[in-house]
């Protein structure tokens, strides 16, 4: 065998990866689950108890932590409000994506493999509101710091997951590259 036909060779075995266990599968299915029934419950539960609430609202921690009730027409701090078929269509995509990226082996641990798993929960999880719920996301954790004046845009454990599943991949990717 020549050296180009082994270069070939190696080239084909780094592209073709591994499907996932049945170990990771099951990790992958239970976090996704297990998340996005959380997301939905809460979104669910704090809706219907905040609707009998005076404003609507229930301070947490006075000056800083409440939950509310706001629906979100666009994607995250509202932006693109009112593109029901394109965020939908984003979201079906960047759904279809992860899974894809879970299934076909291209998670290279465990980490990325959580990670992916939460992505794909918190997308589900505002992919359920805007299909079921007129093209709005139900969301209710507001966060505001009187004493700076500082207001963060409402939103729920789908979004939480999301962002905090987008840290880890940067600190993975940052932690990665240096070695």
């Amino acid at each position: 065998m020549s050296d180009q036909d082994s270069l070939t060779k190696e080239s084909a075995d780094t592209i073709v990866k591994k499907t996932p266990t049945a170990a990771q599968q099951v990790l992958f299915w239970v976090i996704v689950v297990v998340a996005t029934i959380s997301d939905l419950w809460s979104k669910s539960l704090v809706f219907e108890w905040l609707s009998q609430k005076p404003y609507q609202q229930y301070t947490i921690i006075p000056n800083v932590l409440s939950f509310v009730l706001r629906e979100n027409g666009g994607a995250a701090f509202s932006m693109m409000s009112g593109k029901r078929v394109f965020l939908v269509a984003i979201s079906s995509v960047s759904l279809i994506v992860m899974v894809a990226i879970f299934y076909r082996g291209w998670t290279k641990n465990t980490f990325m493999r959580i990670t992916i798993a939460m992505f794909t929960a918190g997308t589900i999880g505002n992919l359920w509101d805007r299909v079921f719920n007129g093209g709005f996301v139900r969301d209710f954790i507001d966060v505001y710091i009187s004493p700076l004046n500082y207001h963060w845009p409402t939103f729920n454990i789908a979004d939480s997951l999301m962002c905090v599943s987008l840290g880890m991949f940067f600190i993975y990717s940052t932690l990665t590259k240096k070695q």
